[in-house]
This record gives C-alpha cells, sequence and structure tokens, in this order.
C-alpha cells in the first residue's frame, strides 16, 4: 500500500479492530467512540476517544489529552508512522507474550487477542509470517 489515504485507512482499521475486542482500548463507551486519525491541513492527528482531543502526534513525550497508557501510545506512534512512511508496525505491540510478561496476557484480553493480532496481521500493516517468525527466534529465559 503506497497511498497515505489508504495507509490512514488501515491504521484506523487497526485502531477499530483493537476497540471492538477485549477490554477495548482506544473506545470510550461513555462517548461512545472510536479513536481515529485525521489528516487536518496536511497534519496526522490523533483524536483521543475519550477527551475528544485532537493530538499533535508529531510532539515527542506525553501528549496532552491522550488517555491511553505508554504501550497505547507507541502503537499509535507506530501507526502514524506507517500513515506518514509506509513503514510496517513493530508486531511486538500485538504479542505473543512470553508467560513472564503478566502471565502472557499483556492486555488482559485473553484468547481474544489471537484474534486481534490474526486481524491486523491480515491488513497488512505487519506480516502474520514475521510476527510468527518473529516469536520463534526469540528465547526467554
Amino acid at each position: 500500500m503506497s497511498d497515505k489515504s489508504e495507509r490512514l485507512r488501515v491504521a484506523n482499521q487497526v485502531i477499530r479492530i483493537i476497540s471492538d475486542r477485549g477490554r477495548r482500548f482506544f473506545y470510550s463507551h461513555a462517548h461512545q467512540r472510536v479513536g481515529r486519525f485525521v489528516l487536518e491541513q496536511g497534519r496526522l492527528l490523533f483524536i483521543d476517544p475519550h477527551t475528544g482531543a485532537r493530538i499533535d502526534i508529531v510532539r515527542v513525550g506525553r501528549w496532552d489529552g491522550f488517555t491511553g497508557a505508554g504501550d497505547l501510545q507507541r502503537i499509535v506512534e507506530d501507526l502514524a508512522r506507517y500513515v506518514t512512511s509506509g513503514k510496517p508496525v513493530d508486531p511486538e505491540h500485538f504479542g505473543p507474550w512470553p508467560k513472564t510478561a503478566n502471565r502472557g496476557d499483556q492486555w488482559g484480553y485473553g484468547v481474544v487477542m489471537d484474534d486481534v493480532r490474526r486481524l491486523i496481521a491480515e491488513t497488512g500493516v505487519m506480516a502474520a509470517e514475521e510476527c510468527a517468525e518473529e516469536r520463534r527466534n526469540v528465547h526467554y529465559i
């Protein structure tokens, strides 16, 4: 996918996949909305689902108005980089994780995380083979 608008669509699809399942990160029950990327006057912004803040994601450090934790901010940063440059998102964001990391359930999504990982891989933002291959080659002590 080389077109920036298509990558923007895919990045929002990834956010939607995450927000529709498990603990529903990137979704606000109170406001009934999902976080999303938008292009405004050539700038890529992320709209926080809880605050509605238009976040300038180029800024380094913690973002004002962003309600997600650091792991979610890194996912947004990687998705933004994907939108602007086409660089694939690091599959490590989506596990699988070693049993020593929160019993292998980093997000608390349980078995649903397998579906999240598969659906995200199917978007093309990262290759499913890359994700599986990386996990086979990592040895935890």
